[in-house]
């Protein structure tokens, strides 16, 4: 009988460390950032989206920003009017945040699960959006477009003058 209840207890023990993520493990990735691509990013709008899925579930997942005065991260709030939302295990989200400065803005995403009681065990992701002033077609650019769709004009003009 006790053998029996031992097995029990054994592979009980081995299905739930698959199942459940185990409370002290080291830092995870709870959040799959999908956008921003990379660490950096160049955008022409004041609004940009972030994209991710989360892989467990009930992932608590908050947005900073870097205050150039003091050098000190804030909460950086959504459109939507919070910085700190809740995601359930393989959904998808997207976020859209109003960049606080023209130039060069640092974005923190913290994601962590409600068992995680120490910072060191978040997920920090730090990524740069630099928000640049829109381009204009410029004269060159209409030139350079048309000498790639039309090549051998311009050289044709440049051989009669």
């Amino acid at each position: 009988m006790r053998s029996r209840l031992l097995l029990f207890i054994i592979i009980i023990t081995a299905i739930m460390s698959l199942v459940v993520s185990p409370v002290g493990a080291a830092p995870g990735k709870f959040v799959e950032i999908s956008r921003p691509e990379g660490n950096a990013e160049v955008v022409t709008k004041d609004v940009f989206s972030i994209f991710g899925t989360c892989v467990y579930d009930e992932t608590i997942i908050t947005f900073e920003y870097k205050d150039r005065s003091t050098e000190e991260f804030k909460p950086l709030e959504t459109t939507e009017g919070y910085s700190t939302f809740k995601v359930g295990s393989g959904k998808m989200f997207g976020k859209d945040i109003k960049l606080k400065y023209r130039g060069e803005n640092i974005i923190k995403i913290i994601a962590y699960t409600k068992d995680v009681k120490d910072d060191k065990d978040k997920q920090v992701q730090t990524y740069t959006i630099t928000q640049g002033e829109e381009k204009k077609k410029s004269n060159w650019f209409e030139k350079a477009i048309e000498w790639i769709t039309n090549p051998g004009k311009d050289s044709d003009k440049d051989k009669k003058d």
